[in-house]
């Protein structure tokens, strides 16, 4: 995968949708990880971390946010407020994805699958 501009404005406009829809639904988020470079990504393929150097955070295409709750980050992916996010998130289009389906559930990723760069 390479990175595109196209691709992380894309991106970005969404992103920027998700946060005025939390604000506007009383939802605090704070974005976490943004861009990540591969050496970063290798560290966390070898810490076991994540599963793949293949990630979109390396072309500016995902995000980690949380949820903060009284000032305080809410550690449990299982809290309703971040699967509201995950719907509205995929709701926005077709190429919008939700860490919180995985197997592994990474409810904090918030994603947009590139269009392929030719």
């Amino acid at each position: 995968m390479k990175f595109s501009i196209t691709n992380a404005v894309a991106f970005t406009y969404f992103k920027g949708k998700l946060i005025m829809w939390a604000a506007a639904t009383g939802i605090d988020i704070m974005g976490t990880e943004c861009q990540r470079f591969p050496e970063r990504q290798q560290k966390l393929v070898e810490a076991g971390a994540s599963k793949t150097m293949d990630s979109d955070h390396i072309v500016c295409c995902a995000e980690d946010f949380d949820v903060i709750d009284n000032g305080r980050v809410v550690k449990d992916g299982k809290d309703g407020r971040y699967e509201r996010l995950g719907l509205y998130w995929e709701s926005l289009n077709p190429r919008c994805y939700w860490g919180g389906r995985w197997k592994s559930g990474d409810s904090r990723h918030f994603g947009y699958r590139p269009k392929e760069v030719v």
